[in-house]
C-alpha cells in the first residue's frame, strides 16, 4: 500500500509537527462543516485553545474534529459536536492533536475565524446545551428555557481606547480611537439634548 494511500487515521500515528489537512467524513458539525470539507489543522497546546476552537482529537476510533468549549479544573478538554444536543466525553489534553485554522470548501479556502461575533454566539449556545445536558432533562429544560427569555451575553464588537466631545465654535468635535472592531462595517454618530 503507498502512503499515499494510507488512512489519515494511521498517518497520524507518528509524531506530527507541521500542517495537516483533514477531510471531514460525518455530519456531527453541521451546519457548520459538512462531508467533503477539507479542514487545515496545526499542532496545538491545550494552553492555547480558546473556546470557539475547531480541535482534532484522538479517540478510539480515530481523530475528529468538534467545538471546543472550554476545560474543566482538572484540565480536561470539553468538546461538542454543533449538530449533537450532549457534549463529548471529556478528553485528556494528551489527546488533542491540533486545531483548525483554515477551510476548503467549493473550491475556495478561508481561514478560520472562531472569534467572529457569530461564531462566539454559536459558542456560547453550545456551551449552554452542554451545561444543560449535564444538569440533567428537568434542570436541563429550566436552563434552557432561561436561556430563551435571556439575551446572550457577548463581547462589543468595538473595543474604544479613547472618545472625546470637544465643543467648537457652532459644532461639537467628536473624536474616537479603537483598539479592535469585530465584523464592523461603519459608526453611525446621534446626538440629542
Amino acid at each position: 500500500m503507498a502512503k499515499r494511500d494510507l488512512p489519515w487515521v494511521e498517518m497520524l500515528t507518528g509524531s506530527w509537527s507541521g500542517p495537516l489537512r483533514l477531510r471531514v467524513r460525518g455530519f456531527s458539525m453541521m451546519p457548520t462543516l459538512r462531508p467533503g470539507d477539507e479542514v487545515l489543522t496545526e499542532p496545538v497546546k491545550a494552553a492555547a485553545l480558546q473556546p470557539g476552537d475547531w480541535i482534532v482529537v484522538q479517540a478510539n476510533g480515530g481523530p475528529f474534529i468538534h467545538r471546543f468549549l472550554g476545560c474543566t479544573p482538572e484540565g480536561q478538554l470539553l468538546t461538542k459536536g454543533d449538530a449533537h444536543r450532549a457534549p463529548d466525553p471529556l478528553w485528556p489534553p494528551e489527546a488533542l492533536l491540533g486545531r483548525a485554522v483554515a477551510l476548503s470548501r467549493d473550491g475556495e479556502t478561508l481561514p478560520v475565524v472562531t472569534s467572529s461575533l457569530r461564531e462566539r454566539a454559536k459558542t456560547q449556545w453550545h456551551r449552554l446545551l452542554a451545561a444543560a445536558w449535564s444538569l440533567g432533562h428537568r434542570a436541563g429544560l429550566l436552563v434552557f428555557l432561561l436561556a430563551l427569555l435571556l439575551p446572550f451575553t457577548v463581547r462589543a464588537a468595538v473595543t474604544l481606547v479613547s472618545f472625546e466631545a470637544q465643543p467648537q465654535e457652532n459644532s461639537i468635535l467628536v473624536t474616537w480611537e479603537t483598539a479592535s472592531e469585530v465584523n464592523m462595517s461603519g459608526f453611525y454618530v446621534q446626538r440629542a439634548l
